[in-house]
Order: C-alpha cells, then sequence, then structure tokens
C-alpha cells in the first residue's frame, strides 16, 4: 500500500476505517470508471467497494478481500485474483478473460454473462454462483467447487475440469 499513488492511499485507507467501523466513519471505496492497470492491491480489503465499470487490467487482486463488491460491467483482463475473497460480489458482464481465480472464494457470486475466456479457475469456490450465459470458453476448473452453481446458457466449449457427466446445455449442478 505504501507505493500507491497518494489519492488511491488514502481511498483505501477511508475505506478501511469505513469497513472497520461498519459504516460509521470514513468513506467506501468508490473507483467506478477508473482506471487501476497494473495496479497492486494485493492483500488489501476492499469489501463492498465499487469497481463497476473500471478498468483494472493485469491488476493484482490476489489474497484481496473483495466480498459484496461491485464489479459489473469492469475489464479484469488478465488480472490476478488467485485466493481472493469474491463471495457475494458482483461481476456481471465483466470480462475476466485470461484472469487468474485460483483459488479464489467466489460462493454465491454474481457472474451472469461474464467473459471467463481462458480464465484459471483452478480450486476455486463457486458453490452457488450465477454464471448464467458466462462464457467459459477454454477455462480450467480443475478442482473447482461447482455445488449449486448455475450454468444455464453458460458457453462451456473447451472448459476443462467441469464435472463429468455435466450435459451441454443448461445445468444447476448438484
Amino acid at each position: 500500500i505504501e507505493d500507491m499513488d497518494v489519492s488511491l492511499q488514502e481511498a483505501i485507507l477511508m475505506h478501511a476505517r469505513w469497513v472497520d467501523s461498519n459504516g460509521a466513519e470514513g468513506q467506501r471505496a468508490v473507483f467506478s470508471k477508473t482506471d487501476l492497470t497494473d495496479k497492486d492491491l494485493s492483500g488489501v480489503n476492499l469489501a463492498a467497494s465499487d469497481f463497476s465499470f473500471a478498468i483494472l487490467q493485469r491488476t493484482d487482486f490476489s489474497r484481496s478481500e473483495l466480498l459484496m463488491a461491485d464489479l459489473s460491467f469492469a475489464d479484469l483482463r488478465k488480472a490476478n485474483l488467485a485466493r481472493a475473497d469474491l463471495r457475494g460480489a458482483k461481476l456481471s458482464r465483466a470480462n475476466l478473460d485470461h484472469a487468474i481465480l485460483r483459488d479464489a472464494r467466489m460462493n454465491g457470486a454474481d457472474l451472469r454473462n461474464a467473459d471467463l475466456e481462458s480464465a484459471d479457475l483452478r480450486g476455486a469456490d463457486l458453490r452457488d454462483a450465477d454464471l448464467r450465459g458466462a462464457s467459459l470458453l477454454d477455462a480450467d476448473l480443475t478442482n473447482a467447487d461447482l455445488r449449486g452453481a448455475n450454468l444455464s446458457g453458460a458457453d462451456k466449449r473447451g472448459a476443462v475440469g467441469l464435472p463429468s457427466g455435466m450435459a451441454r446445455e443448461d445445468d444447476v449442478i448438484d
């Protein structure tokens, strides 16, 4: 965090105060429509923050807390979200092409119509995630937990690691 721009640093510190005080102090981080390409936000608590429509290409969110964050329509191409906590996050229509989501906690995440082409989802927890209409083209889901996930209308062509016997059509994983 010490290597960040002062305004970004300040926003993150204000957000931490907001999270710690349950909204009584500080301020929610709003990075909507902001370009944070190549920034290192690893290990930062950004729970419930707003990154909607943000440009986050190659941004490092590894081990960050992004639960309940709004990342809808965000450009997360080649972003590193390995081991990030994305439980309940909104990622609808986000571009996660070639993103690293290895061992990410994404249970209950909204990934409707998200682009996860060639994404690394190995070991990701996608229980009860909404992946309706998502593109999983050539994604690696080896050892991902998809129990209760809704993959209705998802493009699964070339995806590896899907549960055996999974139909090519609409599916909710048992």
